[in-house]
């Protein structure tokens, strides 16, 4: 809530984050077309300025893995933030979306390891 004055406004940021989401976007990042999706779900506290040549793969990836990735969407593409961050929201929707998205770029042993036991903080966190 920002209070303002007549009334408040109730901002709807990423203000939480989602190692659930950060973990997608570090597994999607291995492929272009996981890059070009990861692009859209982060907020970057830097890009790369535009340049005469553009980044190849490589540096692309390492920017993604060495930039704060910030996701403002979880796995199920909806909002981060502590209003809808639920357990059930993380067991029921991120990571069964989660499994199918990453299984969708190739990274199907990823999908597989992922239980949901993670969820925030419900039972013991994965390893």
């Amino acid at each position: 809530m920002v209070p303002i004055s007549g009334g408040a406004v109730v901002l709807r940021v990423p203000i939480r984050r989602c190692a659930l989401a950060e973990r997608m976007i570090a597994q999607i990042s291995q492929t272009e077309a996981g890059r070009e999706v990861a692009r859209k779900l982060t907020i970057t506290a830097s890009t790369f300025a535009q340049a005469e040549n553009p980044p190849d793969a490589e540096q692309e990836r390492v920017r993604i893995e060495a930039e704060l990735i910030r996701v403002a969407f979880g796995p199920d593409l909806e909002a981060i933030h502590p209003g809808e961050c639920t357990i059930q929201r993380c067991q029921e929707s991120c990571t069964p979306s989660y499994k199918l998205l990453l299984g969708h770029f190739g990274c199907e042993e990823a999908a597989r390891q992922e239980t949901g036991r993670g969820c925030l903080g419900a039972g013991e966190p994965e390893r």
